[in-house]
């Protein structure tokens, strides 16, 4: 995880078009809040999903880049590895995208590329709180395709998807 300004100040001196040579990953953005109590805990489990919540969480969002809790995730694995191709998602330190909640759990939803169509694609993995993707819950083990923009919700955590020209054009133009 890093703070967007971290990301201003590594990258807003390249054009759009070094930025897009340099950086060839997706990422998420996030301006929630994840509250953790004790990794090893188990996942706290909503009794009910407040779909009043969800819509609210899952609509365009527009980030205010002097917000201090603004954070970026790149979509990329932390350790690569040709034998698995997939970024993991989830509150164990284990994951390529460690999000410390406990409403999210320890192995969440993971992300791939759809061979035939070279699309991202998410899926949930069976998750306690479950995968939200524009506030429909996913089905677990089911390929949904992104499109920049998206909201993603991991338990009570929301993030937008963004490829790295819609990520530029964003942030750093």
């Amino acid at each position: 995880m890093l703070k967007v300004q971290d990301i201003l100040n590594r990258y807003s001196h390249l054009s759009r078009e070094e930025f897009l040579e340099k950086v060839k990953w997706e990422w998420l953005v996030t301006d929630s809040k994840a509250e953790i109590d004790d990794e090893d805990a188990k996942t706290t489990v909503f009794k009910l999903q407040n779909m009043d919540r969800i819509k609210e969480m899952a609509q365009d969002h527009v980030f205010d880049l002097s917000t201090p809790e603004l954070q970026v995730y790149p979509l990329i694995k932390r350790i690569p590895n040709p034998n698995s191709p997939v970024i993991t998602v989830g509150r164990a330190k284990t994951n390529d995208i460690v999000i410390p909640d406990n409403s999210v759990s320890k192995v969440h939803a993971y992300f791939s590329i759809n061979e035939s169509s070279g699309r991202r694609v998410i899926y949930d993995m069976d998750s306690t709180n479950g995968t939200y993707l524009r506030g429909e819950r996913l089905i677990p083990h089911v390929a949904y395709p992104l499109k920049t923009g998206d909201r993603i919700i991991f338990g009570n955590v929301a993030y937008t998807y963004f490829t790295a020209r819609s990520f530029y054009d964003v942030f750093l133009s």
